[in-house]
């Protein structure tokens, strides 16, 4: 994940804390064949709507509040994880600063391995 996503090794334990949540939510041999650690957990599906590709760009909607008439009205950064103790996203703005965003935009980049044809 780090590889791919192309950000600072300072996140890592961003990765490390993403590839849990992802693997939490998948089913295993060591709990049960069709029910997930998640399921056994809260008892209920988990959900994975909210899942993103780690270090994918990200643009936030900036309140309001927090913006004068003439600054802009979305920030563009990276997404790093989702919040522990809020609902949000977890996302590094240009200037490396960790900022939870309610609502966000991505921007997929899909890559695609071809096997080398000779």
């Amino acid at each position: 994940m780090m590889f791919d996503s192309k950000l600072f090794k300072a996140y890592w334990i961003f990765s490390i804390k993403y590839a849990q949540e992802i693997l939490n939510r998948l089913p295993t041999k060591a709990v049960s064949k069709d029910r997930t650690p998640y399921e056994l957990f809260l008892q209920k599906k988990p959900l994975v709507a909210h899942i993103q590709i780690f270090g994918c760009q990200a643009y936030m909607h900036v309140p309001n509040e927090k913006r004068s008439k003439l600054d802009p009205k979305l920030v563009e950064g990276f997404f790093v994880g989702l919040s522990e103790n809020k609902k949000g996203y977890v996302i590094v703005d240009s200037q490396n600063h960790l900022q939870l965003y309610k609502s966000c935009c991505y921007k997929l980049h899909l890559v695609i391995s071809l096997p080398i044809l000779q």
